[in-house]
């Protein structure tokens, strides 16, 4: 496979992965978040937040993190930075890994755990397949992780906002019974 198709599995692989998400938590949530919120207190706000979001504000969160990625594999594809390109996949497989590790402290499915452990086997084959091509400075590639997760948690943030106040905009917009 050649290392440009290797870089746009990325989005693909990003959208499969928050599919799932999509599909997957509102109704999870539904039947679960009170189990949830019971065997780990400290996630009892996130649970509630869960449930006041819509489904259309949850996608307006994806759109924008799906934006991100699509993003920085357009520059790194136009402009060969691989290094930028891999620094997102490192952020995106410990995204999995924290998916993996709630299933195994839930021990039940969560939402994203089955696309979760397939997707961590695409980062890690990504990444050996560019270092065996020797196109990875692994230092750029610490500093880029580095940054990509200061600014993943800053674009996360911001698209829970966005989806949030897009959620009270359509309630306004749209009233009961259009």
């Amino acid at each position: 496979m050649s290392t440009e198709t290797l870089i746009w599995l990325f989005p693909i692989v990003f959208m499969l992965h928050d599919f799932e998400e999509l599909i997957m938590i509102p109704p999870w949530i539904r039947l679960h978040g009170d189990d949830v919120a019971r065997r780990f207190p400290f996630l009892a706000g996130t649970i509630g937040r869960f449930r006041t979001v819509s489904a259309s504000g949850t996608a307006m969160m994806v759109l924008l993190m799906f934006a991100l990625v699509a993003g920085i594999t357009l520059v790194s594809a136009l402009f060969g930075l691989v290094n930028l390109w891999a620094g997102a996949v490192v952020v995106f497989l410990l995204h999995f890994l924290v998916h993996i590790g709630q299933f195994l402290a839930y021990r039940g499915y969560v939402p994203a755990i089955v696309t979760s452990i397939p997707g961590a086997i695409w980062c890690v084959a990504a990444l050996f397949t560019l270092s065996e091509r020797s196109l990875l400075d692994w230092a750029q590639v610490g500093l880029w992780t580095l940054a990509g997760m200061v600014l993943t948690a800053a674009w996360l943030a911001a698209a829970h906002h966005i989806g949030a106040r897009f959620d009270r905009w359509l309630r306004g917009a749209f009233p009961r019974g259009f």
